[in-house]
Protein backbone atom coordinates (compact mmCIF):
# COMPACT_ATOMS: atom_id res chain seq x y z
CA UNK A 1 0.00 0.00 0.00
CA UNK A 2 2.63 1.99 0.52
CA UNK A 3 4.72 1.93 -2.43
CA UNK A 4 1.49 2.17 -4.62
CA UNK A 5 0.60 5.13 -2.73
CA UNK A 6 4.12 6.98 -3.33
CA UNK A 7 3.91 6.18 -7.13
CA UNK A 8 0.33 7.90 -6.91
CA UNK A 9 1.87 10.98 -5.51
CA UNK A 10 4.99 11.31 -7.50
CA UNK A 11 2.44 11.34 -10.60
CA UNK A 12 0.43 13.70 -9.32
CA UNK A 13 3.26 15.95 -9.14
CA UNK A 14 4.93 15.04 -12.50
CA UNK A 15 1.78 15.97 -14.62
CA UNK A 16 0.13 18.91 -12.00
CA UNK A 17 1.66 22.14 -13.57
CA UNK A 18 -1.15 23.80 -15.98
CA UNK A 19 -1.91 27.29 -17.39
CA UNK A 20 -4.77 27.72 -14.74
CA UNK A 21 -3.87 27.59 -11.02
CA UNK A 22 -6.23 27.15 -8.54
CA UNK A 23 -6.47 27.17 -4.98
CA UNK A 24 -8.55 25.11 -2.44
CA UNK A 25 -8.64 24.84 1.68
CA UNK A 26 -8.45 21.26 2.61
CA UNK A 27 -7.62 18.67 5.80
CA UNK A 28 -6.70 15.34 6.28
CA UNK A 29 -5.85 13.23 10.04
CA UNK A 30 -4.66 15.17 12.32
CA UNK A 31 -4.33 18.13 9.71
CA UNK A 32 -6.01 21.74 10.67
CA UNK A 33 -7.91 23.24 7.12
CA UNK A 34 -4.86 24.97 5.52
CA UNK A 35 -4.85 25.98 1.48
CA UNK A 36 -3.64 23.92 -1.65
CA UNK A 37 -2.53 24.99 -5.23
CA UNK A 38 -3.50 22.63 -7.88
CA UNK A 39 -3.05 22.30 -11.88
CA UNK A 40 -6.13 22.66 -14.27
CA UNK A 41 -6.02 18.80 -14.57
CA UNK A 42 -6.99 18.26 -10.68
CA UNK A 43 -3.77 17.38 -9.22
CA UNK A 44 -1.78 19.16 -6.91
CA UNK A 45 1.10 21.42 -7.13
CA UNK A 46 3.17 20.25 -4.19
CA UNK A 47 2.87 17.82 -1.56
CA UNK A 48 2.99 21.06 0.65
CA UNK A 49 0.00 23.67 1.66
CA UNK A 50 0.92 27.22 0.43
CA UNK A 51 -1.03 28.26 3.40
CA UNK A 52 -0.13 26.69 6.54
CA UNK A 53 -2.32 27.24 9.88
CA UNK A 54 0.07 28.64 13.11
CA UNK A 55 0.52 30.70 15.64
CA UNK A 56 -3.21 31.97 16.73
CA UNK A 57 -4.30 30.69 13.49
CA UNK A 58 -5.75 27.36 13.58
CA UNK A 59 -7.59 27.00 10.56
CA UNK A 60 -7.11 28.90 6.87
CA UNK A 61 -10.24 28.34 4.68
CA UNK A 62 -12.73 29.36 1.68
CA UNK A 63 -9.39 31.47 -0.58
CA UNK A 64 -9.74 34.17 -3.02
CA UNK A 65 -6.93 34.48 -5.71
CA UNK A 66 -6.11 37.59 -7.86
CA UNK A 67 -3.24 37.98 -10.22
CA UNK A 68 -2.47 41.30 -9.94
CA UNK A 69 0.58 41.79 -12.68
CA UNK A 70 3.65 39.84 -11.56
CA UNK A 71 1.78 39.00 -7.82
CA UNK A 72 -0.29 36.14 -6.68
CA UNK A 73 -2.73 37.82 -3.84
CA UNK A 74 -4.52 35.43 -1.85
CA UNK A 75 -7.46 36.40 0.72
CA UNK A 76 -8.54 33.94 2.79
CA UNK A 77 -11.12 33.35 6.53
CA UNK A 78 -8.39 32.43 9.43
CA UNK A 79 -10.21 31.09 12.42
CA UNK A 80 -8.53 31.98 16.03
CA UNK A 81 -11.23 30.33 18.34
CA UNK A 82 -13.67 31.97 15.68
CA UNK A 83 -14.00 32.88 12.59
CA UNK A 84 -13.26 36.67 12.72
CA UNK A 85 -10.32 37.42 10.40
CA UNK A 86 -9.37 38.05 6.77
CA UNK A 87 -5.91 37.65 5.95
CA UNK A 88 -3.77 38.93 2.73
CA UNK A 89 -1.19 36.65 1.78
CA UNK A 90 0.94 37.02 -1.72
CA UNK A 91 3.33 35.28 -4.01
CA UNK A 92 5.29 35.83 -7.23
CA UNK A 93 5.45 32.27 -8.21
CA UNK A 94 2.01 31.44 -6.69
CA UNK A 95 3.69 28.89 -4.11
CA UNK A 96 5.39 30.44 -1.90
CA UNK A 97 3.37 33.05 0.23
CA UNK A 98 3.93 35.83 2.51
CA UNK A 99 1.29 36.38 5.43
CA UNK A 100 0.91 40.52 5.04
CA UNK A 101 -2.03 40.06 8.22
CA UNK A 102 -5.17 40.67 8.88
CA UNK A 103 -7.12 43.35 6.13
CA UNK A 104 -10.74 42.96 7.25
CA UNK A 105 -11.80 41.69 10.93
CA UNK A 106 -15.51 41.33 12.47
CA UNK A 107 -16.71 44.28 14.26
CA UNK A 108 -19.02 44.73 17.22
CA UNK A 109 -22.20 44.29 15.11
CA UNK A 110 -20.83 40.93 14.27
CA UNK A 111 -20.27 39.04 17.62
CA UNK A 112 -20.46 35.67 15.87
CA UNK A 113 -17.90 36.65 13.24
CA UNK A 114 -17.39 36.47 9.50
CA UNK A 115 -16.61 34.36 6.84
CA UNK A 116 -16.67 32.78 4.32
CA UNK A 117 -15.77 35.62 2.16
CA UNK A 118 -15.05 36.06 -1.57
CA UNK A 119 -12.92 38.83 -2.57
CA UNK A 120 -12.66 40.06 -6.21
CA UNK A 121 -10.79 42.17 -8.68
CA UNK A 122 -13.64 44.84 -10.48
CA UNK A 123 -12.11 46.92 -13.37
CA UNK A 124 -15.30 47.80 -14.64
CA UNK A 125 -16.92 49.22 -11.54
CA UNK A 126 -16.88 51.83 -9.29
CA UNK A 127 -14.81 49.74 -6.84
CA UNK A 128 -11.23 48.20 -7.99
CA UNK A 129 -11.98 45.43 -4.81
CA UNK A 130 -15.01 44.34 -3.59
CA UNK A 131 -15.12 41.70 -0.58
CA UNK A 132 -18.69 39.54 0.41
CA UNK A 133 -18.83 38.09 3.63
CA UNK A 134 -20.94 36.66 5.59
CA UNK A 135 -22.07 37.73 8.73
CA UNK A 136 -22.12 35.07 11.08
CA UNK A 137 -24.78 33.72 13.40
CA UNK A 138 -24.20 31.99 16.60
CA UNK A 139 -24.72 28.38 14.58
CA UNK A 140 -22.48 29.35 11.93
CA UNK A 141 -24.64 30.68 9.50
CA UNK A 142 -26.11 33.68 9.13
CA UNK A 143 -29.12 35.71 8.16
CA UNK A 144 -26.95 38.23 5.81
CA UNK A 145 -24.51 38.62 3.68
CA UNK A 146 -22.32 42.08 3.25
CA UNK A 147 -20.08 43.58 1.06
CA UNK A 148 -17.21 45.84 2.11
CA UNK A 149 -15.40 48.07 -0.79
CA UNK A 150 -11.55 48.98 -1.12
CA UNK A 151 -9.65 51.41 -3.93
CA UNK A 152 -6.28 48.76 -2.95
CA UNK A 153 -7.01 45.83 -1.52
CA UNK A 154 -5.73 46.44 2.12
CA UNK A 155 -8.48 49.15 3.08
CA UNK A 156 -11.77 48.29 3.41
CA UNK A 157 -15.06 50.17 3.95
CA UNK A 158 -18.07 48.49 5.10
CA UNK A 159 -21.16 49.18 2.24
CA UNK A 160 -23.64 46.57 4.43
CA UNK A 161 -25.98 43.95 3.65
CA UNK A 162 -26.66 42.82 -0.10
CA UNK A 163 -28.83 39.94 0.83
CA UNK A 164 -30.48 38.36 3.79
CA UNK A 165 -32.37 34.98 4.50
CA UNK A 166 -36.33 34.60 3.78
CA UNK A 167 -36.35 31.44 1.69
CA UNK A 168 -37.67 28.29 3.85
CA UNK A 169 -34.72 26.48 2.00
CA UNK A 170 -32.35 29.51 4.02
CA UNK A 171 -34.38 29.06 7.58
CA UNK A 172 -31.19 27.97 9.08
CA UNK A 173 -28.80 30.65 7.72
CA UNK A 174 -26.99 31.93 4.45
CA UNK A 175 -23.03 31.53 3.55
CA UNK A 176 -21.13 32.96 0.61
CA UNK A 177 -19.85 31.09 -2.09
CA UNK A 178 -18.92 33.37 -4.94
CA UNK A 179 -19.47 36.18 -7.43
CA UNK A 180 -18.89 37.36 -11.26
CA UNK A 181 -19.81 39.93 -13.63
CA UNK A 182 -21.52 38.47 -16.44
CA UNK A 183 -21.43 39.85 -20.01
CA UNK A 184 -24.60 41.74 -19.41
CA UNK A 185 -22.78 43.77 -16.69
CA UNK A 186 -25.01 42.75 -14.13
CA UNK A 187 -23.78 40.83 -10.86
CA UNK A 188 -24.24 37.83 -9.90
CA UNK A 189 -24.03 35.84 -6.81
CA UNK A 190 -23.54 32.31 -6.00
CA UNK A 191 -24.58 31.16 -1.91
CA UNK A 192 -25.65 28.76 0.22
CA UNK A 193 -28.52 28.25 1.98
CA UNK A 194 -29.71 25.27 4.97
CA UNK A 195 -32.66 24.33 6.32
CA UNK A 196 -33.27 25.18 9.67
CA UNK A 197 -31.29 22.17 11.78
CA UNK A 198 -28.36 22.98 9.26
CA UNK A 199 -29.21 19.01 7.82
CA UNK A 200 -29.56 20.19 4.32
CA UNK A 201 -27.93 22.87 2.17
CA UNK A 202 -28.72 24.25 -1.18
CA UNK A 203 -26.73 26.13 -3.93
CA UNK A 204 -29.05 29.31 -4.85
CA UNK A 205 -27.53 32.84 -7.23
CA UNK A 206 -29.10 36.11 -6.81
CA UNK A 207 -28.34 39.10 -8.90
CA UNK A 208 -27.60 42.92 -8.82
CA UNK A 209 -27.39 45.75 -11.06
CA UNK A 210 -23.77 47.20 -9.27
CA UNK A 211 -21.38 44.73 -6.91
CA UNK A 212 -23.12 46.85 -3.92
CA UNK A 213 -26.70 46.91 -4.71
CA UNK A 214 -29.62 44.48 -2.82
CA UNK A 215 -28.87 41.28 -5.10
CA UNK A 216 -32.48 39.83 -5.92
CA UNK A 217 -34.27 37.04 -7.92
CA UNK A 218 -33.13 34.06 -5.97
CA UNK A 219 -33.07 31.00 -7.41
CA UNK A 220 -32.12 27.47 -6.19
CA UNK A 221 -29.67 25.70 -9.16
CA UNK A 222 -28.30 22.87 -7.29
CA UNK A 223 -29.99 20.56 -4.48
CA UNK A 224 -28.94 17.42 -2.34
CA UNK A 225 -29.97 13.82 -3.51
CA UNK A 226 -30.32 11.75 -0.21
CA UNK A 227 -28.82 9.21 -1.80
CA UNK A 228 -27.40 6.11 0.56
CA UNK A 229 -27.17 2.53 1.00
CA UNK A 230 -24.92 -0.15 1.83
CA UNK A 231 -22.06 -2.07 -0.23
CA UNK A 232 -19.80 -5.37 -0.22
CA UNK A 233 -16.94 -5.98 -2.16
CA UNK A 234 -12.89 -7.18 -1.58
CA UNK A 235 -9.82 -4.74 -1.31
CA UNK A 236 -8.20 -5.07 -4.76
CA UNK A 237 -11.24 -5.39 -6.79
CA UNK A 238 -13.04 -2.65 -8.85
CA UNK A 239 -16.58 -4.05 -8.25
CA UNK A 240 -18.85 -4.20 -4.93
CA UNK A 241 -22.20 -5.53 -4.46
CA UNK A 242 -24.95 -3.62 -3.72
CA UNK A 243 -28.98 -3.64 -2.49
CA UNK A 244 -30.62 -5.03 -5.97
CA UNK A 245 -33.26 -1.66 -5.35
CA UNK A 246 -30.60 0.38 -4.94
CA UNK A 247 -29.42 2.94 -8.18
CA UNK A 248 -26.06 4.10 -6.97
CA UNK A 249 -25.38 7.47 -8.67
CA UNK A 250 -22.23 7.51 -10.93
CA UNK A 251 -19.63 9.51 -12.33
CA UNK A 252 -19.79 11.90 -8.84
CA UNK A 253 -17.67 10.91 -5.75
CA UNK A 254 -19.16 9.01 -3.22
CA UNK A 255 -17.72 7.96 -0.44
CA UNK A 256 -17.79 4.30 1.70
CA UNK A 257 -18.08 4.71 5.49
CA UNK A 258 -17.90 1.66 7.82
CA UNK A 259 -14.59 0.23 9.45
CA UNK A 260 -12.30 2.16 7.04
CA UNK A 261 -13.24 4.85 5.05
CA UNK A 262 -12.67 5.41 1.31
CA UNK A 263 -14.06 8.28 -1.71
CA UNK A 264 -14.56 6.84 -4.85
CA UNK A 265 -16.54 7.40 -8.27
CA UNK A 266 -18.73 4.91 -9.46
CA UNK A 267 -18.83 3.75 -13.32
CA UNK A 268 -21.27 1.05 -13.90
CA UNK A 269 -24.20 -0.73 -12.41
CA UNK A 270 -25.73 -3.84 -13.68
CA UNK A 271 -28.72 -5.05 -11.27
CA UNK A 272 -26.76 -5.43 -7.25
CA UNK A 273 -23.02 -5.12 -9.29
CA UNK A 274 -21.74 -1.78 -9.62
CA UNK A 275 -18.14 -1.09 -10.94
CA UNK A 276 -15.77 1.99 -9.42
CA UNK A 277 -13.31 3.79 -11.28
CA UNK A 278 -10.16 2.46 -9.43
CA UNK A 279 -9.59 -1.33 -6.97
CA UNK A 280 -11.13 -0.53 -3.55
CA UNK A 281 -8.12 -0.04 -1.07
CA UNK A 282 -10.16 -2.27 1.76
CA UNK A 283 -12.98 -4.89 2.34
CA UNK A 284 -15.89 -3.51 3.07
CA UNK A 285 -19.20 -6.22 4.29
CA UNK A 286 -22.07 -3.47 4.21
CA UNK A 287 -20.82 -0.67 4.71
CA UNK A 288 -22.43 2.33 4.33
CA UNK A 289 -21.82 3.95 0.67
CA UNK A 290 -23.74 7.64 0.45
CA UNK A 291 -23.84 9.80 -2.41
CA UNK A 292 -21.50 13.01 -1.08
CA UNK A 293 -24.62 15.09 -2.48
CA UNK A 294 -26.86 13.49 -0.54
CA UNK A 295 -27.18 16.44 2.63
CA UNK A 296 -25.38 19.85 0.71
CA UNK A 297 -24.52 21.01 -2.30
CA UNK A 298 -22.63 24.37 -2.80
CA UNK A 299 -21.93 25.80 -6.39
CA UNK A 300 -18.46 27.11 -5.26
CA UNK A 301 -17.68 28.34 -9.07
CA UNK A 302 -19.00 29.28 -12.70
CA UNK A 303 -17.96 30.18 -15.91
CA UNK A 304 -20.15 32.02 -18.88
CA UNK A 305 -19.62 30.38 -21.68
CA UNK A 306 -19.40 32.53 -24.84
CA UNK A 307 -23.15 30.83 -26.27
CA UNK A 308 -24.60 31.96 -23.19
CA UNK A 309 -24.15 28.35 -21.46
CA UNK A 310 -22.45 27.90 -17.99
CA UNK A 311 -20.04 25.28 -16.63
CA UNK A 312 -19.57 25.21 -12.76
CA UNK A 313 -17.48 23.41 -9.85
CA UNK A 314 -19.68 21.97 -6.63
CA UNK A 315 -18.45 21.50 -3.51
CA UNK A 316 -20.76 18.40 -2.20
CA UNK A 317 -20.23 17.46 1.42
CA UNK A 318 -21.40 16.24 4.69
CA UNK A 319 -22.84 13.45 3.74
CA UNK A 320 -22.99 11.84 7.31
CA UNK A 321 -21.73 13.25 10.43
CA UNK A 322 -18.32 13.23 9.62
CA UNK A 323 -15.37 15.58 7.69
CA UNK A 324 -16.14 14.73 3.96
CA UNK A 325 -16.06 17.51 1.43
CA UNK A 326 -15.05 17.25 -2.23
CA UNK A 327 -15.69 18.68 -5.70
CA UNK A 328 -17.47 18.22 -9.14
CA UNK A 329 -18.23 19.52 -12.56
CA UNK A 330 -21.83 20.69 -13.97
CA UNK A 331 -22.88 22.19 -16.54
CA UNK A 332 -26.39 24.31 -17.85
CA UNK A 333 -27.76 25.69 -20.58
CA UNK A 334 -28.55 28.87 -18.80
CA UNK A 335 -27.51 30.83 -15.25
CA UNK A 336 -30.74 29.46 -13.32
CA UNK A 337 -30.38 25.80 -14.91
CA UNK A 338 -31.28 23.02 -15.28
CA UNK A 339 -27.43 22.16 -13.62
CA UNK A 340 -26.79 18.49 -14.27
CA UNK A 341 -23.57 16.81 -12.97
CA UNK A 342 -21.05 15.87 -15.89
CA UNK A 343 -19.97 12.97 -14.56
CA UNK A 344 -16.63 13.36 -14.70
CA UNK A 345 -15.85 12.18 -10.86
CA UNK A 346 -13.82 14.42 -8.87
CA UNK A 347 -12.62 17.58 -10.43
CA UNK A 348 -9.56 17.80 -7.71
CA UNK A 349 -8.27 14.61 -6.42
CA UNK A 350 -7.99 13.99 -2.41
CA UNK A 351 -5.56 11.74 -2.32
CA UNK A 352 -2.82 13.00 -0.20
CA UNK A 353 -3.10 13.15 3.71
CA UNK A 354 -3.03 16.46 4.20
CA UNK A 355 -6.22 16.83 2.01
CA UNK A 356 -7.61 13.08 2.21
CA UNK A 357 -10.54 14.14 3.92
CA UNK A 358 -11.45 17.45 2.79
CA UNK A 359 -10.89 19.27 -0.41
CA UNK A 360 -13.05 21.96 -1.06
CA UNK A 361 -13.98 25.71 -1.82
CA UNK A 362 -11.87 26.19 -5.07
CA UNK A 363 -11.41 29.41 -6.46
CA UNK A 364 -8.93 30.10 -9.89
CA UNK A 365 -6.29 32.73 -10.05
CA UNK A 366 -8.11 35.52 -12.17
CA UNK A 367 -7.32 39.24 -12.37
CA UNK A 368 -11.10 40.25 -13.39
CA UNK A 369 -14.44 39.83 -11.72
CA UNK A 370 -15.84 38.54 -15.02
CA UNK A 371 -17.50 35.67 -15.35
CA UNK A 372 -16.11 34.48 -18.61
CA UNK A 373 -13.13 33.26 -16.52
Amino acid sequence: MRIAYAILVVSFLVTGAQAKTWYLNGTGPGAPYQLWAFGDDGLPLSTEPIVQAGGNTRHVAWPSAIQEGPITRVYASAYTGKWDEVRLYSSEDGLKFDDHGVVFSANESEPYGIGPTYVMRDPAGPNLYVMYYLVRGASGPGESIAVATSPDGLKWTRKGNVISASLPEEAGGLSMSYACRMASGEMVLLFHGYDERLNKGVSLTATATTPTSEFRNKTIIKSWDGFSTTVSGSAGQNMGLVPSKSTVPLGIPLLISGTAREHIVALKQEGARVWFSRPLLYTHQGSALYSMARNKVEMSYIKQQPNGSWRGIATIYNPAKLAAEYTTDLSSPALGGPWTYDRTGFRFHGWLPGFLYSLENPTPLISTADCSN
